[in-house]
């Protein structure tokens, strides 16, 4: 009885794991060192960040430091 009792909890331990298993570690997919084009409305600008509205209700921060360029609306991005 204990003996199965043992290796039901583990079955348990086992599955409670799964999920965790699933998950992806974005190191393995974003590449720092390549650059990319994000397109938006900017919606607010603080001291440190820029607020961008990309899609009809999808807002995004953006830290600063972090751009390289930023264009008036109907400029050509540099990648294009």
């Amino acid at each position: 009885m204990k003996a199965s009792l043992t290796v039901l909890a583990g079955g348990f331990v086992l599955l409670a794991a799964l999920p965790a298993l699933a998950h992806h570690s974005v190191a393995a997919e974003f590449d720092a060192s390549k650059r990319f084009t994000v397109t938006g409305k900017v919606t607010k600008v603080d001291e440190h960040e820029i607020e961008l509205e990309v899609s009809q209700g999808v807002k995004v921060r953006v830290v600063k430091s972090m751009l390289s360029d930023v264009r008036p609306h109907g400029a050509k991005a540099a990648n294009d």
